[in-house]
């Protein structure tokens, strides 16, 4: 799944202004590493929290099939801001649990989006998403562990 959003979103920096102006500027991006792969929570979880598991990975999901051509960059903030929203419900869900893996999620997410909203930080886009994959990967797999009702 990571790998099919680095796609879309490198089509989406292909696609993007690619003028040489030299007032374009820069966004600095942090690359975010993402925590140990913790377990996560074993064991039975609340149904509050396999729902926004469940919805956080559908989320994510979307994010693949944007389609920037026909609905361009805006599609992608979009995504990335129902992803957030879904961050949040697992983070409330989860309590302390995971909370150093989905904070360097909602890190790289933030900095992806910051990213996208600079047309000149190509380089930056292509980092976000990278850091954006890994991180939500680690995530996901930390709450694969859940044994929902």
């Amino acid at each position: 799944m990571a790998l099919a959003t680095v796609v879309v979103l490198v089509g989406l920096v292909a696609c993007g202004d690619d003028d040489d102006d030299a007032s374009s500027s820069t966004t600095a991006v942090a690359t975010t590493t993402p925590a140990a792969t913790d377990p996560g929570p074993v064991g039975s979880a609340s149904a509050e929290l396999c729902t926004a598991r469940d919805d956080l990975r559908t989320s994510i999901g979307a994010l693949t099939d944007v389609d920037v051509v026909r609905n361009g960059t805006s599609a992608i903030t979009d995504a990335l801001t129902a992803i957030k929203d879904d961050l949040a419900a697992v983070r409330a869900a989860t309590g302390g649990d995971l909370q150093p893996q989905i904070d360097a999620f909602q890190q790289a997410l933030d900095d992806l989006q910051a990213a996208i909203g600079d047309s000149g930080a190509v380089r930056e886009v292509v980092s976000g998403v990278q850091a954006v994959g890994s991180t939500g990967a680690t995530v996901l797999s930390s709450l694969g562990n859940l044994d929902c009702p």
